[in-house]
C-alpha cells in the first residue's frame, strides 16, 4: 500500500532546513575540533622531542658520572681485595715460615730453593757461600740426576 502524501507547511520546511544546517554546522565543528586536537598533539610531541633533545646532554653527563663512579668503586674494591690477599699471604708466611729441609730451622739467613724438588735450604747448610746463577739442585736431586745419566 502506498504511503499517504504528507503535506508540510513552509514553517515545517524552514524548521527542517534549519535542523539540517545545524547538523552540518555541528559536523563541521567536530571536524574542526579534531583538526585542532591533532595540531595540539603535534605541537606537544614537538615540544617533548625538543625537551628530550635538550635533556640528552645532561643525561649523557649523568651516565658518564655514574660509570666513572662505578669504575672508581670497582678499582677501590679490587685494591681492597688485593690488599686483603697480600695481608693473607703475609699472615700465611708468618704462620708457615720457610724452613730449611736439612736442619728444619727457619730464620733470616740466606735460603736457596732447589729447582728440582722446590725445597728450601740454608746456604750454610749446603755449603754454598755465594748464590749460584742459574739452576741449583740440592744434593738429593743432584744425585738422582747423576744416577739417571748413568743409566
Amino acid at each position: 500500500m502506498p504511503l499517504p502524501a504528507r503535506v508540510i507547511t513552509s514553517e515545517e520546511h524552514a524548521a527542517f532546513l534549519a535542523a539540517k544546517r545545524a547538523e552540518e554546522a555541528r559536523k563541521q565543528q567536530v571536524r574542526q575540533d579534531r583538526a585542532n586536537q591533532r595540531q595540539i598533539r603535534q605541537q606537544q610531541l614537538a615540544a617533548q622531542r625538543a625537551a628530550s633533545a635538550a635533556a640528552r646532554p645532561a643525561r649523557e653527563a649523568a651516565k658518564q658520572q655514574r660509570e666513572a663512579a662505578q669504575q672508581e668503586a670497582r678499582q677501590a674494591r679490587e685494591a681492597r681485595q688485593a690488599s686483603a690477599r697480600e695481608a693473607q699471604e703475609a699472615n700465611r708466611d708468618r704462620q708457615n715460615p720457610v724452613l730449611c729441609a736439612l736442619c728444619g730451622e727457619g730464620g733470616v739467613l740466606l735460603f736457596l730453593q732447589c729447582d728440582g724438588c722446590s725445597l728450601w735450604y740454608h746456604a750454610e747448610c749446603v755449603d754454598v757461600g755465594v748464590v749460584p746463577e742459574g739452576a741449583w739442585y740440592c744434593g738429593a736431586c743432584h744425585a738422582a740426576e747423576a744416577i739417571m745419566f748413568e743409566m
